[in-house]
């Protein structure tokens, strides 16, 4: 019998399929791990209601690890909260002002972004967009909304079209030991704070569940699921991850597009 008990899992580019749906695979891979007892979670960069309602409402996932780590929810209550600190806060928003081409911060008052909400929902589903904006509020400057409100931020995400300006920022904020600074795609940066990250999200719920650390697996894609790859006892890349992620994981399986996460399942706890 596989030891493993904890599954945790990254959703995009991982096993969501143009950002808002999984495969039948995907579904009967869940389900069978769950019925074998394996606490399923999934491990996202997204605010929490900006999940899909699959993981949201399946009545056998117990934990959601949200907002790179910041927030663990499961489903009555959030069991961790990591929020940046507010000095950091103003001073991140005000270095980045004018020098991004959409931003938003997850906040205890739902997500300030900047932008149209074209731009914010181009190319998601309607389902996506209506979740969106029960939470969303479009300002101005978020700095001046954010320090006006005193917001309590847990994550700060900027994307880019000048990659550029992307790789300057990146590389500046990584230099600060307060914050975490990643990316879940080559145009974006992710910031949380130094206690938050899909790492730290993992080994609380190790210590939360009494789980060891040979007795869980991760997967993922990307810069911000270094962490837990790292973090679990067995670490899986996706055969679309980077060649950085790659080189942290025990396993590198197929593709998004090959069903790498029922692939990986399906070897690791030699089902047929």
């Amino acid at each position: 019998m596989n030891k493993i008990k904890l599954v945790m899992i990254d959703l995009d580019g991982t096993v969501l399929v143009d950002h808002k749906r999984i495969t039948k695979q995907t579904e009967k891979m869940i389900d069978k791990l769950i019925e074998m007892q394996v606490e399923v979670v999934p491990a996202t960069g997204r605010h929490l209601n900006s999940i899909p309602d699959y993981f949201l409402n399946h009545k056998g996932i117990n934990y959601i690890v949200s907002s790179g780590g910041s927030l663990i929810s499961n489903g009555k209550e959030d069991l961790f909260v990591k929020n940046i600190d507010k000095e950091m806060v103003d001073y991140i928003l005000k270095k980045s002002e004018g020098n991004v081409d959409h931003g938003f911060v997850a906040t205890n008052k739902g997500i300030i972004a900047t932008g149209s909400q074209d731009v914010m929902i181009n190319g998601e589903d309607a389902d996506f967009v209506k979740k969106m904006n029960k939470d969303l509020f479009l300002v101005d400057s978020i700095y001046d909304h954010v320090k006006l409100n005193n917001l309590d931020v847990k994550k700060i995400y900027f994307d880019f079209t000048d990659l550029s300006k992307r790789n300057e920022l990146h590389g500046y904020f990584s230099s600060y030991d307060q914050i975490n600074t990643v990316s879940s795609m080559d145009s974006n940066i992710e910031i949380t704070s130094k206690d938050a990250s899909k790492g730290i999200a993992l080994h609380y719920l190790k210590d939360h569940l009494n789980i060891k650390t040979e007795e869980v697996l991760a997967i993922g894609d990307s810069e911000n699921d270094i962490s837990m790859l790292i973090e679990a006892g067995i670490g899986v890349a996706m055969g679309n991850a980077s060649d950085e992620v790659k080189a942290v994981s025990d396993i590198v399986t197929r593709s998004l597009a090959e069903d790498g996460f029922y692939h990986a399942i399906k070897k690791v706890f030699k089902l047929n």
